[in-house]
């Protein structure tokens, strides 16, 4: 009720809270011109821009409502508003919508309902009743609701919608998108107000909102269903020319293993540039250089680049780098072989230079020319991802290694073989899986003292495993004649006494017995894969097996003669000085000489241990007799080249490039600290370095 008199509040009200609007919403109605806005200073504000404060005498003096009206204002020391009550603005708009005043503002696009929006103002007499409301714009402006319907829902396609016309729609942009993601520039699609256009001079004036076109739409394509289907070229540029799909394809092969890719132009993100997509059990059969040539559209940009990252008295020798970049490609054999060493022999022959592959510096290039690997599960999901294939591989190839044991196996799995009697084996065969095509690698393995057919998932391990389990199978095959060549060794007794640190007489017998059959029937030699070439092989081999027993005879006594002298000094005291460089040295040793050494060395550097062994001692005896200073100086250059190679020593087994690394150190070990001694081959930190490089697929 209206009041003006400060009152103590009755026990019970004396009309209802709905009865008193009711009161109130009747009075507003002949007091339009007397109702007020409360502001921050307890002043109300009035239409037309009166300001007026509630009488102090009032009821609601201290309550304060946000909005009243009042009966009368008056003006006594102030200008007062008098039997007033509190009031809702909504009310104002009911009960007087031929006075208030609307306008408009920001009308835009909302994708949740299909709908375009304005904020809505509402005034009486200057006084804002509403200040900001959401409406639907479209039956107050349907022109302009029309227009910002057809750019966002048709043409930027933010709407969600189960019709047909936007579903192919959808999918022809993505088809768009994936031209530009491949050539890597935005100019194909068709300008937004071109594709505006298209729905403009299709649908009629009333159709501004997703309810209004879902009505139209429904009996429009009773009669044209495919009215508002677009079309490629309705989609492109005029002449935008769209990629080659030889150029750019949708997947790529080598070695029989096809890999879906997909494309993304996204300068700086991680997913930039081509992915392929690589199921799990497949990560370790993946040959790198067949795959580093990336892709035949984007190759001339690729050798572009490579010859950029050339040291410059090398780059000069081909200006315009555009110009041999192109010729580079058009003569080079896609995908055959390693891309840098083919690029180095290709522009070695043009220069009349000397240009390898450790020339180039392909880590400079930028990401998205390498190609980037997403490794999947069984279900599609990623794994992994990265353009580091080494690394994916040194981080999941032991679970892929047991995730493909578990394919199956057909014939190529067996256990307890003694006689080549499991028929011929292939190359390679194909595995079926789930949408891949892998490639399995039968070989023979070597299990302890046995023999088993396995299937293998990469080349690599397949050689490896193969040579152990054909080198197992012909010592099981002439068991009696190894034994008897292993038990009549040249100075037999003395050999076995100085191996006798490193394991009993049977170990020793098993190591020799299986060096003989390494040498005689498989070192340097392709291996047997049919029961008639391991005979002929046999045969081969019965003549050389003497001679082959002898000469590693002579190598083992002259090999654990010096190990064991090195032993004893490097066991006696030195100054704490020398602590470092000693021990540097027995290292050395471990890893030249161990249980196993005798086949685990690889045959063609068995015979160098000698020499290697008797460089470490030349090295122990100057590094005593006042060498430190020196010692220091060349193990400053060596460290580094042989943590490199402890960080991948697990790989050497399968990677021959590898290998030669290790190797390679030994000799530089010889040369520089025992230079009296003569390496086997010519050797520096460069040539070393050359290797790394090969090692690296740089």
């Amino acid at each position: 009720m209206l009041s003006d008199r400060q009152t103590s509040p009755p026990m019970q009200p004396i009309v209802s809270p709905t009865k008193s609007e009711a009161i109130h919403r009747a009075i507003l109605a002949g007091f339009l011109g007397n109702i007020g806005q409360k502001q921050e200073d307890a002043q109300y504000v009035g239409v037309r821009g009166a300001k007026f404060w509630i009488f102090p005498g009032s009821g609601l003096f201290k309550r304060k409502p946000a909005w009243i009206v009042a009966s009368e204002i008056v003006e006594t020391t102030k200008l007062y508003a008098r039997s007033i009550g509190p009031i809702k603005p909504e009310w104002v708009e009911r009960l007087a919508p031929h006075l208030i005043h609307k306008t408009y503002s920001e009308p835009h696009w909302q994708a949740a309902t299909g709908h375009v929006g304005a904020y809505e103002k509402i005034t009486l007499y200057g006084l804002v009743i509403i200040p900001r409301r959401l409406v639907h714009y479209g039956p107050i402006q349907p022109v302009i609701s029309r227009q910002l319907f057809i750019h966002h829902a048709l043409v930027e396609m933010d709407f969600r919608s189960p019709a047909p016309f936007f579903r192919h729609n959808q999918e022809l942009r993505d088809q768009v998108l994936a031209m530009e993601a491949k050539v890597r520039h935005r100019d194909l699609m068709a300008e937004a107000e071109t594709r505006w256009r298209f729905f403009d001079s299709r649908l009629p004036p009333d159709v501004f909102c997703a309810p209004a076109l879902d009505r139209w739409r429904k009996q429009i394509e009773l009669t044209d269903p495919n009215r508002l289907f677009m079309a490629l070229v309705d989609m492109l540029k005029p002449g935008a020319q769209t990629p080659d799909p030889a150029l750019f394809p949708d997947e790529i092969s080598a070695d029989g293993i096809t890999l879906p890719i997909s494309y993304r132009f996204a300068p700086g993100e991680e997913y930039d540039g081509v992915t392929a997509a690589v199921p799990l059990e497949a990560i370790n059969q993946i040959d790198e250089d067949a795959f580093d040539w990336l892709l035949p559209g984007r190759l001339v940009e690729k050798i572009e680049a490579l010859i950029r990252t050339l040291p410059r008295p090398l780059r000069t020798q081909f200006v315009p780098v555009p110009t041999y970049a192109a010729q580079a490609a058009k003569e080079l054999h896609f995908g055959q072989g390693s891309l840098l060493e083919a690029l180095a022999a290709w522009l070695a022959k043009r220069s009349m230079q000397p240009l390898g592959v450790a020339d180039f510096r392909p880590d400079e290039l930028p990401p998205e020319l390498h190609l980037r690997w997403e490794v999947v599960d069984s279900s599609g999901k990623p794994i992994a991802s990265g353009r580091d294939l080494h690394q994916l591989r040194n981080q999941l190839g032991e679970r892929a290694r047991q995730l493909f044991a578990r394919l199956p196996r057909g014939r190529f799995h067996r256990d307890h073989i003694k006689v080549w009697d499991f028929g011929d084996l292939p190359d390679q065969v194909e595995i079926r899986r789930e949408g891949f095509t892998l490639m399995g690698y039968p070989a023979l393995a070597e299990s302890g003292e046995q023999v088993s057919l396995r299937l293998m998932d990469s080349p690599q391990s397949a050689a490896m495993a193969h040579a152990a389990g054909v080198r197992r199978l012909y010592a099981i095959v002439n068991h009696g004649e190894m034994k008897y060549l292993a038990g009549t060794l040249p100075d037999m007794q003395h050999i076995a006494l100085n191996y006798a640190t490193l394991g009993n007489a049977e170990q020793f017998k098993n190591e020799v017995t299986l060096a003989i059959a390494d040498r005689v029937f498989i070192a340097g030699r392709d291996l047997p894969r049919t029961a008639a070439a391991f005979e002929a092989r046999r045969a081969d081999a019965w003549p050389r097996m003497s001679a082959v027993s002898n000469q590693i005879a002579a190598t083992l006594h002259r090999t654990l003669a010096v190990y064991q002298t090195l032993q004893l000094e490097l066991a006696e005291p030195v100054a704490i000085m020398l602590e470092p460089a000693v021990q540097d040295i027995r290292v050395q040793v471990r890893q030249l000489v161990y249980p196993g050494f005798i086949i685990k060395t690889p045959a063609v550097w068995f015979e160098h241990l000698p020499r290697f062994l008797a460089a470490a001692l030349s090295r122990l005896h100057r590094l005593k007799n006042a060498g430190l200073p020196r010692d220091n100086a060349i193990a400053t250059q060596i460290n580094p080249l042989w943590q490199r190679y402890l960080t991948l020593s697990e790989r050497a087994a399968i990677d021959p490039e590898l290998t030669t690394y290790r190797w390679m150190i030994e000799e530089l070990r010889v040369s520089l600290f025992a230079q009296e001694l003569k390496s086997s081959m010519p050797i520096s930190v460069k040539r070393v370095e050359a290797q790394w490089q090969r090692v690296m697929g740089r």
